[in-house]
């Protein structure tokens, strides 16, 4: 359903979202504030690579059937929501 072209992207985003997920797990019992900052980087770079994925459907080189675009959209948004 993605385009191959956009695979580096979501491969970016699918790892920022799992280094959340770990560090959060870790900071919930720890409580070590460098590694909370650090998901608060983590969180803005999901959200800057987010917002590369509406760069790409509406403004990008890409040529997208509808229903790329929608699971682009929706790929995007949960990961997003997930970190």
């Amino acid at each position: 359903a993605m385009p191959p072209e956009l695979e580096p992207l979501f491969r970016q985003m699918h790892d920022s979202a799992v280094r959340v997920a770990q560090r959060v797990t870790t900071v919930l019992g720890s409580h070590d504030l460098e590694l909370a900052e650090e998901i608060e980087r983590d969180d803005d770079n999901l959200d800057r690579l987010h917002h590369e994925t509406f760069t790409a459907t509406l403004g990008g080189d890409l040529t997208l059937t509808p229903q790329q675009v929608v699971d682009v959209t929706l790929l995007g948004c949960y990961y997003e929501r997930f970190g």
